[in-house]
């Protein structure tokens, strides 16, 4: 684990050279003279100063009188190591000489004081027992005990461990043999006195392992960290023993080195608290930084501590943070007992919120205990009284390894001015003074060495305009979707702040809003499912399945516009469902891989689910249909045979075969009452339409192209087909198949809809929906035309989602309905656009709205709010992003059932509309040079004429590959280099770059440069 932030650094500069200090006037007029030279040279600040005075209460806690939780500390050392005999290692003499009244003093004295001192006192900083008292509002009042220690001589006793220090390669190994080695030592401690909670597990073991000179270093198994113990083992004997549960573990060198925030950082793990750290984070230069100063679980400096925001708290039990719809909202102090943070909400999601929180800076410098300082000029403190404003994101709160911030998606995000980067953000601009303070109040002095400060603040954050990111102020979501929620400060004291909420109109800015019951919640799964659809049942409800990831398996739920209803799990081993309301029931099929595989048919019985078929079959994704009054199942052979099978009964009956090459992504339709297969065709590389007559296949192809993706609907005239083929590189080519007289006509849609690589489609009546999962950005946004006008696409609304992996579009109740899901690690969504209404026949959504959230088919309307954005051609009309989880490069467009590409041919079609002329194209850049760096390229090309900015895209696959892709946006159309960090060393990275002009709220892109590579230091 990596320790906070400034950790190493701030440690190695605040903590040099401390002089040693008395308790008398004189010396007290020193440190003060000290401190003021802090003040005006950074540089020389003081940090905290060790109490040598020995109080031998701290070494077996008792002085820790009031404690409610107890951790046991245990210290070792390695196999043929001497280190603490004698005068050495913790037993050795401080490191300030001890006054008179403390002639036993060791190191170890003042490890366990800067543990367990509940003695006040301003000239050092907090111990870890104050520390936590204090922002856990006295809730939690920790006492560490060490029956190592020998209250007399104030020496520790080390406990040897069987190994050498280098055959530890697991830290649990290493709980075991302290624990066992504890055990032997000390057979008569009654460890039930460390189960402050009652349920039978130790509050908490801290391991201090001894390290002398050589300090771990990063992913050693002893660099500081918290981890769950998953050995046998207990602590304490027979009837007086307990469980071991949670431990931290700190080396002997940052213990005793005179800080604490190491130690208190990981004790708060211990409780419950997040990383809120980036992996990649540079404090030094301020870049990829989401909380830094304002919670010691993302970073502190040395006696400058910070307390843990309301959300790390809320995580350790500590406090429960109120939820407030919006308007004018009074926060007060830390510490005061009152509220001091609230939670709201904006329409566009029920998952992520914001926070604001109430931050009271002390501006006496020369008080090293009080928490929160304020130091004009030093890095590691805040920036000044105020209200925060943060993100919370829950999906990321439990992610493994990449818990908290430490994901490629941040659980908490602090808002502040100055930032570059979507949707992510680059984790720059100015995060000290990230605060909200009342328009002309100045930051009060306690203390005649800091001088009043007026601090460069805000008033207010947050945007209403709907295109609006990060970079323009606006409070957004993961996915770079800007609220429209505005917070503005309006009264502050040193006790309080006051400050108003202004929430969107949701159908003003087009948001498409979660589909909630009458309660304001929904069921659905928050992570493990990696594929969702959705499909219209006659029973006045949609359905959605969920579809798990490595289980296999579907959850399906009911939703009838106010009420949710979850059907259970079906299908377990079972993958790629298809649905189809039929007879009044709702009616699954999927199928199960294996040497012998086999597609089963369920039916949702009103209160289970039935198996009703079964077939020794295979498939690549069995699909159903209704076909006059009959139920279809569909299996494509996965290369073999296929097969048309009805349901009779209970029993799926063989009505015919098919074999013509490999087949996959088939539709089933009516057409003209009897049942016709829209096939893709990988073998030949065409889109066929099989129909059924008299027991015979007739054969039609429609266009060249095996398209990844098909969907169909019913109308009056018969159906309507989409296909979606992808190219393999950033274009995609989207086709409707319509009917007339049973007729096919295939109308190639324009290229200014995004390129995609998912898509689904809903007819009402004469207009047609379009759903797309857009390539650069991995965004969903829906089109809306006309059958008799598909050359004229508009934007239904704002961004869907992002990202996304996939996406099904249902119309419902005079509303659009869309699911989604982005990785097995998300959350299920269904968002919906318009008003429910029951007695609704079809869809009227709301036009888009004249602030920009619509986009037009000939690309001079901006299709996208924040992210990467997305493109008509992959070249025009999209937002520039940057981020990793947004600016991927293209899902390989690959047969089914096969790692091979399959390389679309030209695409024809018997209808193509013209759309109207694009805005020209800013030119290519031109290409300068790489300059390599350890784990580093700097990037240069010649500056482009009337460019607004460049997109870089740099990926370790030649085919700009999604997982291997980001992109880095540089919003300067002076610009002509960027740096590219954290790259992987001794990697070749492939690179490219476009150029953008924005006019007005449009994005046009340049052609992409070719592609250079560069191998990194």
């Amino acid at each position: 684990m990596k320790p906070m932030g400034a950790c190493a650094g701030e440690e190695a500069r605040f903590l040099r050279c401390a002089p040693h200090r008395t308790l008398g006037a004189l010396a007290l007029i020193i440190v003060l003279m000290v401190l003021a030279l802090g003040a005006a040279f950074p540089a020389l600040a003081v940090a905290d100063q060790p109490d040598t005075s020995y109080d031998a209460a701290v070494l077996d806690g008792s002085s820790v009188a009031d404690a409610n939780r107890t951790q046991l500390v245990l210290v070792v050392r390695f196999q043929g190591d001497a280190t603490g005999d004698g005068s050495t290692g913790l037993n050795a003499p401080p490191a300030f000489a001890p006054d008179a009244t403390a002639p036993a003093n060791t190191q170890w004295s003042q490890v366990m004081a800067r543990l367990n001192d509940a003695r006040a006192a301003t000239y050092r900083a907090p111990s870890l027992y104050q520390y936590v008292d204090t922002v856990s509002d006295g809730q939690c009042r920790l006492r560490t005990v060490s029956p190592q220690s020998d209250r007399a001589t104030g020496r520790i006793t080390y406990l040897t461990l069987p190994k050498a220090r280098d055959a530890y390669v697991n830290t649990g190994v290493l709980l075991d043999d302290a624990l066992t080695a504890f055990n032997a030592a000390y057979p008569q401690f009654d460890a039930r006195t460390l189960d402050g909670d009652g349920n039978g597990v130790a509050d908490n073991i801290l391991v201090v392992p001894e390290v002398g000179a050589d300090s771990p270093t990063t992913g050693s198994p002893l660099w500081p960290h918290e981890a769950d113990y998953g050995g046998n083992l207990t602590v304490g004997q027979g009837a007086k023993a307990v469980k071991v549960g949670t431990y931290t573990l700190v080396d002997s060198g940052r213990l005793a080195n005179g800080t604490v925030g190491t130690v208190i950082h990981e004790t708060l793990h211990a409780f419950g608290a997040k990383d809120l750290y980036r992996l990649d984070s540079s404090l030094e230069s301020q870049r990829d930084v989401a909380v830094g100063v304002w919670d010691i679980m993302a970073q502190h400096g040395g006696s400058k501590l910070m307390r843990p925001l309301a959300i790390s708290r809320q995580d350790c039990g500590w406090t429960t943070i109120e939820e407030v719809a919006g308007g004018t909202v009074t926060l007060y102090a830390p510490g005061s007992g009152k509220r001091q943070a609230v939670k709201f909400k904006a329409p566009y999601s029920t998952t992520e919120y914001f926070v604001a929180e109430f931050r009271r800076a002390n501006t006496d410098i020369g008080n090293l205990s009080a928490l929160d300082t304020y130091q004009d000029g030093s890095p590691s403190t805040i920036g000044g009284s105020g209200l925060v404003i943060y993100r919370v994101n829950p999906s990321q709160k439990q992610t493994g390894i990449t818990s908290g911030n430490k994901g490629d998606k941040d659980y908490v995000y602090v808002f502040r001015k100055g930032e570059t980067g979507a949707p992510r953000g680059d984790g720059v601009g100015d995060l000290r003074h990230a605060q909200l303070t009342a328009p002309g109040y100045k930051l009060p002095s306690a203390n005649s060495l800091s001088p009043t400060a007026t601090p460069a603040t805000r008033s207010k954050a947050g945007s209403t305009n709907p295109d609006d990111g990060l970079e323009e102020g606006a409070l957004t979501y993961a996915d770079g979707t800007n609220s429209g929620v505005v917070v503005t400060v309006t009264a502050q004291t040193e006790e309080s702040i006051t400050f108003t909420i202004a929430q969107p109109d949701a159908d003003k800015l087009g948001l498409w809003r979660d589909a909630l019951d009458a309660p304001g919640a929904s069921p659905l799964p928050t992570q493990g499912f990696e594929a969702t659809k959705l499909e219209a049942g006659a029973d006045g409800a949609v359905y959605q399945l969920c579809e798990r990831r490595n289980a296999g398996g579907a959850q399906v739920f009911r939703y009838d516009g106010t009420a949710w209803k979850s059907l259970g799990s079906v299908g377990e081993g079972y993958r790629q469902f298809s649905a189809q309301w039929f007879d009044g029931a709702l009616y699954l099929c999927g199928v199960q891989y294996g040497a012998s595989p086999r597609v089963a048919l369920w039916r949702w019985s009103g209160s289970r689910w039935e198996t009703t078929a079964t077939l020794s079959a295979a498939a690549n994704k069995p699909v159903l249909g209704e076909v006059a009054g009959s139920l279809y199942l569909f299996a494509d052979g996965a290369g073999a045979e296929a097969g048309l099978y009805r349901l009779s009964g209970n029993v799926l009956q063989k009505v015919t075969v098919l074999n013509d090459g490999y087949l996959a992504g088939a539709v089933i339709a009516d057409v003209g009452g009897e049942p016709a297969l829209l096939v893709s065709n990988f073998d030949r590389q065409e889109t066929t339409l099989y129909r059924l007559k008299a027991g015979t296949w007739s054969k039609q192809r429609l266009h060249s192209g095996a398209p990844q993706i098909l969907d169909r609907t019913a109308t009056k005239n018969g159906p309507v087909f989409l296909t979606l083929q992808q190219d393999g590189g950033q274009d995609s080519t989207l086709r409707l198949v319509t009917f007339s007289n049973g007729v096919p006509t295939v109308i190639s849609l324009p290229d200014t809809l995004p390129s995609s690589f998912d898509a689904s489609l809903v007819v009402e009546g004469s207009k047609v929906y379009v759903a797309l999962a857009t390539q650069a950005s991995q965004q969903v946004r829906v089109y809306r035309s006309t059958l008799d006008n598909l050359g004229s696409w508009d934007a239904v609304g704002s961004t869907v989602i992002s990202p996304s992996m996939g996406v099904d579009l249902e119309a419902f109740q005079g509303a659009l309905l869309c699911a989604s899901v982005a990785s097995a690690e998300d959350p299920v969504s269904l968002r919906r656009f318009g008003t429910l209404d029951p007695s609704a026949p079809s869809v009227t959504p709301v036009p888009p709205s004249s602030s920009g959230s619509g986009s037009s088919a000939t690309g001079t309307t901006k299709p996208g709010t924040g992210g990467s954005g997305s493109s008509g051609t992959s070249d025009s009309t999209a937002k520039p992003g940057a981020s990793a989880s947004g600016s991927s490069g293209t899902p390989s467009a690959t047969k089914p059932g096969s790692s091979s590409s399959a390389k679309p041919s030209s695409t024809s079609s018997s209808s193509k509309p013209t759309a109207s002329k694009k805005p020209k194209r800013p030119a290519t850049p031109q290409w300068r040079s790489f300059k390599r760096a350890k784990r580093a390229v700097t990037v240069r090309w010649k500056k482009v004429k009337k460019a607004s900015g460049y997109q870089v895209k740099y990926s370790t696959s030649k085919k700009f590959t999604k997982k291997a892709t980001k992109v880095k946006r540089v919003a300067r159309g002076s610009a002509t280099s960027v740096k590219l960090k954290s790259l992987k060393s001794k990697r070749t990275y492939y690179v490219k770059i476009r150029a953008y002009q924005k006019v007005g709220k449009t994005y046009v892109y340049s052609k992409w440069t070719k592609v250079k590579k560069v191998r990194v230091k």
